[in-house]
Order: structure tokens, then sequence, then C-alpha cells
């Protein structure tokens, strides 16, 4: 299944970005080198600038954003293991932070996990 696509037909999408940082050395012993990365999409919020309750149009398709976000992820670190991963999101200034947790609730969560 191409999640990013599902994404794209249930969200409208302003952008994909991604992100690789490698660090060989932070002041520390010099080690194994630690790769992070971080996958992100970009949704118009259709609820900016007014109150609704019922925010399930934003939770309900937001599992193909946590199967997508992941894939993308899994495939910036090549082979590498994943040893933990977090999740965040911004509201902007006319949208309010109960649409962005229901963007990533467990449903988005399960999926990315």
């Amino acid at each position: 299944m191409n999640y990013s696509s599902e994404v794209e037909r249930d969200y409208d999408v302003r952008g994909w970005y991604a992100s690789v940082q490698e660090s060989r050395h932070d002041g520390g012993t010099p080690g194994e080198t630690l790769v992070k990365v971080a996958t992100g999409v970009v949704i118009r919020n259709p609820f900016a600038g007014k109150y609704v309750a019922e925010l399930s149009d934003l939770t309900n398709p937001s599992s193909a954003i946590g199967h997508a976000l992941g894939e993308r992820a899994v495939a910036l670190l090549g082979n590498r293991p994943v040893e933990s991963y977090g999740k965040g999101g911004i509201a902007g200034t006319a949208g309010e932070q109960e649409h962005v947790v229901a963007c990533i609730t467990t449903v988005f969560g399960d999926p990315l996990r």
C-alpha cells in the first residue's frame, strides 16, 4: 500500500520533509556514529480559526500518516536498527493544540511504532 498517497487523499498536504543527522563526536569519548532521522508532513488544518467539537476528520485517517512517516524514517536509517522514536506537532497561529493531538493519537502512533 502507498501510505503517502493515502495521506494525500485524506489531507491537503503542503509538503513532506526529512532530515538525517550523523554525530561522530559530541565532546565526549569518540564512539559509534549516532544517527538521528526526522520525517514530517505539513497539512492544511481544516479547522484553523474556528472551534469544532468533533475532530474525527483529523483522527480517523491519521494511521496513514503514522505508516508513511515511519516508512520514510526507516528508509533514511538504511539497515540501522531503530532504537527510539518520538512524535510531535505544531498547530500554527490559527490552530489549536487539540487539532495537533487529534492527528497524533494512538491511531497515528500504533503504525509508527
